[in-house]
């Protein structure tokens, strides 16, 4: 290589908690890995970017390279579409962000007033 180099390069961690190179002694950490629980943000299964309902603010695992796996915590408690039932999945699965049937009878009124929807539980207004 002809391009020289003004400064010295710094190393940090995977995750960014540390700056400069941890030391490890013992032989059993990643090369760059501080041995701390990783401080980046935690991760949806196939939305990155989406807005997350998880209230789990870091990955958790050890200081590691690549992407962070998806929250494996169980998620915050949410009804079912037509409210009678609670269900509580996992923070990445899809189910907190969209919703879940309960599998009853959805039986909320309609708009008419007098009769109530006999759908099986669902998304969205009832027909």
């Amino acid at each position: 290589c002809q391009t020289s180099n003004v400064s010295r390069p710094t190393a940090a961690c995977f995750c960014g908690a540390h700056s400069g190179a941890p030391a490890d002694d013992s032989g059993f950490l990643l090369p760059h890995s501080c041995g701390e629980p990783c401080a980046r943000r935690g991760r949806l299964a196939d939305a990155a970017d989406a807005p997350s309902p998880c209230p789990h603010t870091v990955c958790g695992a050890l200081c590691h390279p690549g992407p962070c796996a998806p929250c494996a915590a169980m998620g915050p408690l949410r009804a079912c579409h037509c409210g009678e039932t609670d269900f509580r999945v996992r923070c990445s699965d899809e189910r907190n962000r969209t919703g879940q049937s309960c599998g009853g009878v959805c039986n909320a009124r309609l708009a008419c007033g007098s009769h109530r929807c006999a759908r099986v539980c669902h998304a969205g207004a009832c027909d």
